[in-house]
């Protein structure tokens, strides 16, 4: 009798913890479940995917990032052109400048020249402009998706403004970073000139 007492208490305990075991299981599923569920209700699994290539789920991602960031810019109805600028500077660009500051430089050695900086701001300003009007191309030079449009649509400004604050910013970037460079040399041919002259004198007077 009791024995028998005894093996119906081990089936009881027994049966007590393999039902609080399928509730654990069970309870775990469920949270599992609600974790890879989207906003949408649907349940979203990682797909398998080979080392060295990523998952469909984060190519969809990117996708509809994309999309999203396209729609984005033509709320604003800024026009696409490619960018002509990589690294920090144009390298056609980069010897006009370096040209222009050695024109600068002898057309003050002859006289010819007083105010070298306004020369250049009026030569750049005029130049951009009838580039820019010539190939109708005044508001649409820059890229609709790049940080800056991205920066001044932030702000909460409408699309006309943001074309002309781009158009702006972007035309004193320009002429800041050649500004720079006609500057640089302008100096370094300067210098050069001041020293082959001292050597001139140097070796004439010995």
């Amino acid at each position: 009798m009791s024995l028998t007492i005894h093996n119906c208490a081990n089936m009881t305990t027994v049966d007590i913890r393999e039902r609080r075991r399928q509730r654990i299981l069970q309870n775990a599923e469920k949270r599992l479940s609600t974790i890879l569920k989207g906003p949408d209700g649907d349940e979203r699994r990682q797909t398998p995917c080979i080392d060295g290539f990523t998952s469909l789920n984060d190519e969809g991602r990117s996708n509809g990032e994309a999309k999203k960031h396209e729609d984005i810019g033509q709320e604003i109805n800024i026009p696409f052109v490619k960018p002509t600028y990589y690294g920090f500077m144009d390298q056609n660009r980069f010897w006009i400048m370096i040209a222009l500051g050695l024109f600068f430089r002898l057309a003050v050695m002859f006289e010819l020249l007083n105010y070298v900086f306004l020369s250049f701001t009026t030569i750049f300003f005029s130049w951009e402009l009838l580039v820019k009007i010539s190939q109708r191309t005044l508001f649409s030079r820059y890229p609709k998706n790049d940080f800056l449009v991205n920066m001044l649509m932030v702000t909460g400004l409408n699309g006309r403004l943001v074309v002309w604050c781009q158009f702006i910013l972007n035309l004193l970037f320009e002429f800041t970073m050649d500004a720079c460079v006609m500057s640089l040399s302008f100096i370094c041919f300067h210098l050069l000139f001041i020293t082959c002259k001292y050597l001139t004198e140097s070796g004439c007077c010995s």
